[in-house]
């Protein structure tokens, strides 16, 4: 099977948050997986960082996604576990949550 990557827009915020949902419930170690809300879809999209998309070719349903964020100087960036300097923190790239159906 083939499979299409394309950037997520905002459009594409329910098909992924269904994706959550489904992985948060299906998983065997529920403790493993940490779900986030469509606000924090909806802003890693829009300016946090970015979430590639996979698609089966010749269709529309999602294989998986795979979201990256920018935490900048937030106080979650993990950065500052490693002492990184204010030039560094910046340069800093999380992988955030990666999920593929099952």
């Amino acid at each position: 099977m083939k499979f299409h990557f394309h950037l997520a827009k905002s459009e594409d915020s329910a098909a992924i948050m269904a994706l959550m949902t489904h992985a948060k419930e299906t998983v065997a170690h529920k403790e493993w997986f940490v779900d986030d809300d469509q606000e924090y879809i909806e802003k890693i999209i829009a300016k946090n960082g970015f979430i590639i998309l996979a698609k089966p070719e010749n269709e529309n349903n999602l294989a998986g996604f795979f979201i990256v964020k920018f935490p900048g100087n937030s106080k979650d960036n993990l950065g500052y576990f490693l002492n990184f300097s204010e030039t560094n923190l910046n340069k800093s790239v999380h992988m955030d949550s990666a999920v593929v159906h099952s």
